[in-house]
C-alpha cells in the first residue's frame, strides 16, 4: 500500500527552474554593461551628433537590462525558496504525517487483534456444562465487548487521521500561498502585462516602417487602430503608472482607477497606494465615517461622532464574524481609550496632589508631574490630537485589512500581502483565522492586537513620552489611572504595583558591654526593636504604558486572558457589552463617574514591617 500522503510536484524541477533564472539573470546583467559601455568603444571612431544620442540610447537601454536582470535575479531567489520549501516539505513532514498515519493504523489493527485474542480467550473459557441459553447470553456479552472495543479503537485511529489531515492541509495551504507569491515575484519581473494582441495593435500602427509611410499619407485606418489600443489599455501606460502611485481623492475615482489596474494584471506591489486607498475607503463607507470630516487635528469635541462611529464599526465585525475577536476586544476596550481623550484636562489634579506623597516615594514617580498641575490648553491639545491620531491609524491598518477579508476573503488579504500594504506573517495570521480552528483563530487575532501595539501606534506613544516637559508625567498618570473596560481586567497598578522598601534608623542590635574597664563580663544582644524594614505596595504604577514592554506585558498577562476567558466562558454577555451603546460605555468610563472607584484606588496602600 502507497503512502496516504503526496504532492503532486518535483521540487528538483522547481530548484533547475531557480537556477536557470539566475543564469539569465547574470547573462542579462552582461549584456546590458556590455551595451552601457558600448559609446567608450566606439568613440575614437565615431564622432557626431548622432554617435552621441545613439550612445546615451544604448545606456538607457544597458540599465534597463541590468534592473531587469535584478528582477529576474529576485524571482529567481522566489522560485529558489519555494523549492527548499518544497524539499523540507516531502522531504520531512509528508514522510512524517505518513509515518503517523501508518501508526494510527497500526495501532487500530493491535487493538482490534487484542480484542479478537481477548474475546476468543473468553469464549473459550465458557464451561463446558453451561447451559445452551446462559452460554448465548455469555456469548453476546463478549461479543458486545469485542465490538466496544473496535469501536473505541476505530474513534481514536479516526481522530488521529483527522488530526493528519488538517495538518496536511496546513501545509499544502502553506505551499500555495509560497506558491501564490512566487507568482507575484515573476509577474513584478515585468513592468505592466499588456494583452499582445493590443501590443501588436500598437507597434503595427506606430514601428513598423510600412505603418508610417502609410500614416505619413494619410491613413485614418491606422490612426483609429492607435487610438482603439490606447484606449483599451486605459491611455499611456506611464500616465496609468503616475496615477496609481497618487490616486484621486473621490472615492468613485480611486475604484476606478483599481478596477483599471487590476483588469491590465498590474503588478500589486506597482498599485499599493490606490490600493490602500480604496481599502480605507471602503471601510469608512461601511462604517458611516466621512473622511473629508475627520480630522485628528480638530480635537475629541469636533470628532465626537466619528470616535463612536470607530467603535461601532468593530462591534459590528465582530457581532457579524465571531472570529474576528481583535474587532470585538477593540470595541470593548476602545470606551475606556475614548473617556480618556475627553478628560484630559483633569490630569490637573494628579500634579495637585503628588505634593501629598511621602518623600521616600516622591522619588519613584517620573520628574515633571508636579508640573501637570499647570497644563497649558497648548500641552493638553497635545496629548489630545495624539490620542485622536493613533485612533484613525489603527482604523486605517485594522479596519481596513478587516473590511477587505470581510468584502473578498483570503484572496483579498493576498493582494494586500503582494501590494506591501501588510506583511506575509500578517497574511499567515489571516490564513489562521480563515482557518476556523480555535486555537489558530485566537492567535491570529493575538498577532493583528500585537501589530497594533508595536507597529501601528508604539512610536506615538514614544513621541508622547519624549514630549518636553511634561511628557514622561503625562503618560505616566494615564498608567495610573487606566482601566481597561473589559471585566475582571485590571488596570496597570493593580497588575504591577510600584513597591518601595525602607529601614528606619538605628542599629540593628542592642545590647551590654563586652567588657567593663578591660575586664570582660557575659555579653547580652538583642534586635532593635525600634529599627525595622518597611516594605510599602503603592496604588501606583511600576512601569509606563507609553513603553512597549510595559504596554505588552499588561495585555499579556491581565487585559487579552481575560477577554479571551469572557469569549470562552460566557460569550452571550460578551456579545451584549460588545453590542450595547459606546456613548454610554464612554459616559461610564469619563474621570466624574470613576470618582469613587479612583479614590478607594489611590487608599489603598499595603504596608509590611519585618523586624
Amino acid at each position: 500500500m502507497g503512502d496516504h500522503f503526496s504532492l503532486d510536484v518535483d521540487a528538483d524541477v522547481v530548484a533547475a527552474a531557480a537556477r536557470r533564472l539566475g543564469e539569465r539573470g547574470d547573462h542579462l546583467r552582461g549584456r546590458g554593461r556590455t551595451t552601457s559601455s558600448a559609446p567608450d568603444r566606439w568613440r575614437s571612431g565615431w564622432s557626431s551628433r548622432t554617435s552621441t544620442t545613439v550612445g546615451e540610447e544604448a545606456r538607457t537601454l544597458g540599465g534597463h537590462l541590468t534592473t531587469f536582470a535584478g528582477k529576474l535575479d529576485a524571482a529567481g531567489d522566489a522560485v529558489g525558496r519555494l523549492a527548499e520549501d518544497l524539499a523540507h516539505a516531502q522531504g520531512v513532514e509528508i514522510p512524517d504525517l505518513n509515518r503517523r498515519w501508518a501508526a494510527a493504523d497500526a495501532a487500530y489493527d493491535d487493538a482490534v487483534a487484542a480484542a479478537d485474542a481477548r474475546h476468543d480467550r473468553q469464549v473459550a473459557g465458557i464451561p463446558a456444562d453451561t447451559p445452551p441459553q446462559v452460554r448465548r447470553m455469555i456469548r453476546m456479552d463478549l461479543d458486545d465487548s469485542r465490538t466496544s472495543g473496535v469501536s473505541s479503537a476505530s474513534t481514536a485511529r479516526t481522530a488521529a487521521q483527522d488530526k493528519l489531515t488538517l495538518e496536511f492541509d496546513d501545509v499544502r495551504d502553506r505551499l500555495r500561498r509560497h506558491a501564490v507569491r512566487v507568482s507575484q515575484a515573476l509577474t513584478q519581473a515585468v513592468a505592466v502585462p499588456v494583452p499582445p494582441a493590443l501590443v501588436a495593435a500598437y507597434r503595427a500602427a506606430q514601428g513598423n516602417v510600412l505603418a508610417q509611410w502609410l500614416w505619413n499619407r494619410g491613413g485614418s485606418a491606422l490612426t483609429d487602430l492607435l487610438t482603439a489600443a490606447e484606449q483599451q489599455l486605459g491611455g499611456p501606460m506611464d500616465e496609468l503608472a503616475g496615477r496609481l502611485q497618487d490616486p484621486p481623492d473621490d472615492y468613485a475615482g480611486i475604484q476606478a482607477l483599481l478596477a483599471r489596474a487590476r483588469e491590465l494584471g498590474v503588478p500589486p506591489d506597482q498599485y499599493a497606494p490606490t490600493l490602500r486607498e480604496y481599502w480605507n475607503h471602503r471601510a469608512a463607507e461601511v462604517a458611516g465615517i466621512d473622511l473629508a470630516a475627520w480630522d485628528p487635528t480638530l480635537g475629541a469635541d469636533a470628532n465626537r461622532d466619528i470616535i463612536v462611529e470607530v467603535y461601532e464599526y468593530y462591534a459590528r465585525l465582530y457581532l457579524d464574524h465571531p472570529d474576528l475577536q481583535w474587532a470585538g476586544m477593540a470595541n470593548m476596550i476602545g470606551p475606556s481609550f475614548a473617556a480618556g481623550f475627553f478628560d484630559l484636562a483633569q490630569f490637573r489634579r494628579i500634579g495637585e496632589s503628588v505634593g501629598d506623597l511621602p518623600p521616600a516615594l516622591r522619588g519613584a514617580v517620573p520628574p515633571g508631574v508636579d508640573q501637570l498641575a499647570d497644563l497649558s490648553v497648548e500641552e493638553l491639545r497635545f496629548f489630545e490630537t495624539t490620542f485622536l491620531d493613533m485612533q484613525q491609524q489603527i482604523f486605517f491598518d485594522q479596519g481596513a485589512m478587516h473590511q477587505a477579508y470581510v468584502d473578498g476573503g483570503m484572496a483579498a488579504i493576498e493582494e494586500m500581502v503582494a501590494a506591501g500594504i501588510i506583511p506575509p506573517e500578517i497574511g499567515d495570521a489571516w490564513a489562521d483565522v480563515d482557518s476556523g480552528v480555535p486555537a489558530r483563530v485566537a492567535a491570529g487575532n493575538v498577532r493583528f492586537l500585537l501589530r497594533e501595539q508595536q507597529d501601528i501606534i508604539d512610536d506615538d506613544y514614544q513621541v508622547m513620552y519624549d514630549h518636553s516637559p511634561t511628557g514622561p508625567a503625562m503618560t505616566w498618570a494615564m498608567t495610573l489611572i487606566g482601566a481597561p473596560s473589559i471585566p475582571d481586567a485590571q488596570g496597570y497598578a493593580d497588575v504591577f504595583p510600584l513597591t518601595v522598601g525602607f529601614d528606619t534608623p538605628g542599629p540593628e542590635n542592642i545590647g551590654t558591654p563586652s567588657s567593663i574597664f578591660g575586664r570582660p563580663i557575659p555579653h547580652v544582644s538583642v534586635d532593635n526593636p525600634t529599627q525595622v524594614h518597611v516594605t510599602v505596595e503603592t496604588p501606583l504604577p511600576d512601569g509606563n504604558i507609553a513603553h512597549f514592554d510595559d504596554r505588552w506585558a499588561l495585555i499579556e498577562q491581565d487585559t487579552l486572558p481575560r477577554y479571551q476567558d469572557l469569549l470562552a466562558r460566557d460569550p452571550d454577555r460578551a456579545r451584549a457589552i460588545i453590542g450595547s451603546s459606546v456613548e454610554d460605555r464612554i459616559a461610564d468610563y469619563r474621570m466624574t463617574e470613576r470618582i469613587d472607584e479612583i479614590i478607594g484606588q489611590m487608599l489603598d496602600w499595603d504596608v509590611d514591617v519585618d523586624q
